[in-house]
């Protein structure tokens, strides 16, 4: 690398690594610290706990069932979200008007801010007026508050999961697919190579960093809900 290449370098990265100490590392510090002490969030800290409330946490009775919820909703996302996206990447990832329409259409629920999703799906899942239990009175049957379900309600919250985040992950792989040069799949379609073939033996093995990205969002987005 030679000395002009690395003047972008030695610009750029000094603003975006104060941004992320300053952003991710100081306050993952504070929370970390504030951990070992006893807290109600105002005043001094100045009760020193040590590891007690890792300790409540761990012995908490609902802590089983949220490690197992989560882990629930990290297996989901990893075998639902992910190759759902993946498959419609691989149609998508051809250029057309029509192509790039579906792509803003599934794209779009990742760009709305989270209240707004929110309340649109508070309006789908209300157990009075909203729109599940309107469907089940339209077939002359009464559906349950998917919500306070046990039965159901994992399922209704990974639904709204794969809604909003389903396309960012598509956005990954398309990136990804775009990237690959359209001479090894011609050279590979011309050899009568089937379109089934390309995709597991060259595009899949080719996006394979993208592929990692997009597991690693997955996981991380998953165990902050």
């Amino acid at each position: 690398m030679d000395r002009n290449s690395l003047v972008p370098l030695l610009i750029l990265i000094p603003p975006s690594l104060i941004l992320f100490v300053v952003f991710v590392v100081l306050p993952m510090v504070d929370a970390a610290t504030y951990s070992f002490f006893s807290w109600t969030g105002y005043g001094p800290i100045t009760d020193f706990v040590g590891f007690d409330n890792y300790a409540d946490v761990i012995t908490h009775r609902n802590f089983g069932t949220s490690v197992r919820n989560s882990l629930i909703v990290v297996a989901a996302s990893l075998l639902i979200q992910l190759p759902l996206a993946m498959w419609v990447s691989i149609a998508l990832s051809e250029t057309g008007r029509v192509v790039s329409w579906m792509r803003t259409l599934f794209f779009l629920p990742y760009m709305l801010a989270e209240i707004a999703a929110g309340l649109i799906w508070k309006f789908v899942y209300d157990g009075n007026y909203g729109l599940v239990p309107q469907i089940g009175d339209a077939l002359g049957t009464k559906l349950p508050f998917l919500l306070a379900d046990k039965l159901w309600v994992i399922p209704a919250i990974m639904l709204v999961i794969v809604w909003k985040y389903f396309g960012f992950h598509m956005m990954i792989y398309i990136a990804g697919l775009q990237s690959i040069p359209s001479e090894v799949v011609e050279a590979a379609r011309l050899d009568g190579v089937k379109k089934w073939q390309i995709v597991w033996h060259i595009k899949l093995p080719m996006i394979w960093p993208s592929i990692v990205i997009s597991v690693f969002f997955a996981i991380t987005g998953a165990l902050q809900l």
